[in-house]
């Protein structure tokens, strides 16, 4: 079991870009964190769209401010859980 586990994680993370690689913390409130972590989404975001990556969301509590984005095209968007 820990064979596959360590498989999967390797081939997410050469075809995923994930929000923690940019700085984003979960399970944190506070203002300053959630604007972080909205930079964190949207630097992610846009990585996996110029790219061939997956945005890859791991399965925690992310707070963030919005963002909005308008130029993402052919995207595949991954959210664990």
């Amino acid at each position: 079991m820990l064979l596959i586990s360590v498989f999967f994680a390797l081939i997410l993370s050469v075809h995923s870009t994930s929000i923690e690689e940019y700085g984003a913390i979960p399970d944190d409130s506070s203002v300053f964190v959630a604007q972080n972590n909205a930079a964190a989404f949207l630097q992610s975001l846009l990585v996996a769209n110029s790219s061939d990556k997956y945005f890859y969301i791991p399965n925690k509590t992310y707070y963030i401010f919005p963002i909005s984005v308008s130029t993402l095209k052919n995207l595949t968007i991954e959210i664990s859980g």
